[in-house]
C-alpha cells in the first residue's frame, strides 16, 4: 500500500523528527552529570571549599594556586580539562628526566664495577644492590609515567566513574615508581623523582575533587 504525502508527513511529524531533536540534544545525552544541571562556576568560595578536602598542605596550597586561574569559569568541562592538561604536562616532564637517571646509574654501576673493592666484599655487594635497584627502579618508572598518561588521555569526562577509575589507574602507576622501602633503611636520601610524583599524586586528587565537588 502507497503512503500518501500526508501520512509520510504525520510519519516524520510525530516519530523521526522528535527522536533527531533529541539525539541532537546536548541536555538530553547519556552522561553521568544530572541533566539539565547547570555548570558551577568556580568562586574563590567554591575553590576554597573544595582545596579544603585535601589531605597534605601542600596539595592544598598546589590545589588554590591552580584552581585561581580559573576562577569566573565553568567547573566542567573548562576547569576539569585544564588541571587534567596540566597533570599531563607534569608526567611528560618528568618522564624526560629518567633517561639522564638511569644513565647515570648506569654508569656509577659501571664505574664501582672497575674499582679495586674487593667483588665480594659487604660494602661492595650493598652499593651494587643499591644501584641495581635504583637501575630497575627508574626503568619501572619511565613505563609508569608512559601508562599514567595513557590513563589520563584515556578519560571520558562526561563520565565520572571513566574520570575515577583512569585516576586511580594513574595515580597507582606512579605510586610504583616510588623508592624501595628497603633502600630507605639503608640510609639512602629520597629519590630524585620522590616530589614529581608526590606532585602527580596531588594533581590527581585535585582531578578528582573538581570532577566531583561537595555541594
Amino acid at each position: 500500500m502507497k503512503l500518501s504525502f500526508i501520512n509520510i508527513s504525520i510519519i516524520l511529524f510525530y516519530f523521526i523528527l522528535p527522536a533527531i531533536s533529541q539525539a541532537n540534544n546536548p541536555e538530553t545525552s547519556k552522561t553521568n552529570f544530572k541533566n539539565n544541571e547547570t555548570p558551577k562556576i568556580i568562586t574563590g568560595e567554591l575553590m576554597h571549599k573544595m582545596c579544603q578536602d585535601t589531605t597534605r598542605s601542600s596539595m592544598k596550597s598546589l590545589c588554590i594556586e591552580i584552581l585561581s586561574n580559573f576562577i569566573g569559569k565553568p567547573l566542567t568541562p573548562t576547569t576539569l580539562v585544564g588541571v587534567m592538561k596540566i597533570a599531563e604536562n607534569h608526567a611528560n616532564m618528568t618522564r624526560v628526566k629518567i633517561p639522564g637517571l638511569l644513565k647515570n646509574t648506569k654508569d656509577e654501576i659501571s664505574k664501582l664495577k672497575s674499582t679495586n673493592h674487593r667483588p665480594n666484599s659487604f660494602s661492595h655487594k650493598e652499593a651494587m644492590y643499591i644501584l641495581n635497584k635504583k637501575e630497575s627502579k627508574y626503568e619501572q618508572c619511565d613505563k609508569s609515567y608512559a601508562y599514567a598518561v595513557s590513563q589520563l588521555n584515556g578519560i571520558n569526562i562526561s563520565n565520572k566513574i571513566s574520570i575515577k577509575d583512569h585516576i586511580r589507574n594513574a595515580m597507582q602507576a606512579v605510586w610504583l615508581c616510588n623508592m624501595d622501602h628497603k633502600l630507605a633503611f639503608k640510609g639512602m636520601p629520597e629519590d630524585v623523582l620522590a616530589p614529581d610524583n608526590r606532585k602527580f599524586d596531588d594533581l590527581c586528587y585535585i582531578i578528582m575533587i573538581v570532577s566531583n565537588p561537595k555541594n
